[in-house]
């Protein structure tokens, strides 16, 4: 696991994450698991997609963590620390016992990957933009 998930640094962000095929690799998820829990997909199918988005996720953790240091809103700054909590928490999971529950969390992971990006996204192209008169 990265050193940034326990404790990042405020100055430092990881190279830029590849969001397009981080959102490919989450849809991927999100539809393998959108029929939970009438339909679950065996754990081998799922597997692939959730270690590739794993890597996503805790690059995306790593940068927006050190990003959100600056933000000046303190309700966006709680929300994405509580956001941060919640996938190091997933990040740090024990494996699931079961197919169903390696499904949810894999879901889970997928649902928090898209709130990351969209954070990494705001936070990123914030810095860019030009103060509004």
């Amino acid at each position: 696991m990265t050193d940034c998930l326990l404790s990042p640094p405020a100055d430092a962000v990881a190279a830029d994450v590849d969001l397009d095929r981080a959102r490919k690799v989450r849809d991927e998820v999100v539809q393998l698991t959108k029929d939970l829990p009438a339909h679950v997909p065996p754990r081998a199918q799922l597997e692939p997609a959730v270690a590739e988005l794993r890597v996503y996720v805790e690059d995306l953790v790593c940068d927006v963590g050190a990003l959100i240091a600056t933000e000046e809103d303190p309700a966006e700054r709680q929300t994405a620390q509580w956001l941060l909590g919640r996938d190091r928490q997933l990040l740090e999971a024990t494996p699931a016992a079961t197919d169903l529950a390696a499904a949810v969390h894999a879901q889970d992971m997928a649902l928090c990957c898209r709130a990351l990006a969209g954070l990494y996204e705001r936070q990123t192209k914030g810095a860019d933009r030009a103060p509004e008169d």
